[in-house]
């Protein structure tokens, strides 16, 4: 019987004198394209990198796909037969420039305050 009986007593008094301690606990929040596998941060264009410079410098002079061919042409670039190479090549460089410049958010979500066990 006093088995049976320190069991219990032991098992009450267990039970008042659990110390639950408070914990923060929240979301940490990263947006960010580094995660992500794209071809634009693993493909070396280092070869193309003047041309690349010269088209996007008349580009932001407003000059047309076309007339920055016909440029290219009469200065021995190397450069596709078609006009619309130029366009192209415009077209991935903004794709390009939008991917990699974009901005990382970190920020931490959902804040809770949860009591635990010792």
């Amino acid at each position: 019987m006093y088995a049976i009986y320190s069991k219990i007593t032991l098992r009450w008094y267990s039970s008042l004198c659990r110390v639950k301690k408070p914990y923060l606990v929240f979301d940490y929040y990263i947006s960010s394209n580094e995660f992500s596998p794209s071809q634009y941060f693993s493909k070396d264009i280092s070869d193309r990198k003047g041309l690349h410079d010269i088209i996007w410098k008349f580009h932001l002079q407003g000059w047309g796909y076309t007339k920055i061919h016909q440029y290219l042409l009469k200065n021995d670039f190397e450069i596709g037969k078609s006009r619309t190479s130029v366009y192209h090549i415009l077209k991935k460089l903004k794709k390009r420039k939008k991917v990699l410049e974009q901005s990382e958010v970190r920020e931490y979500r959902n804040f809770d305050l949860v009591w635990m066990d010792d």
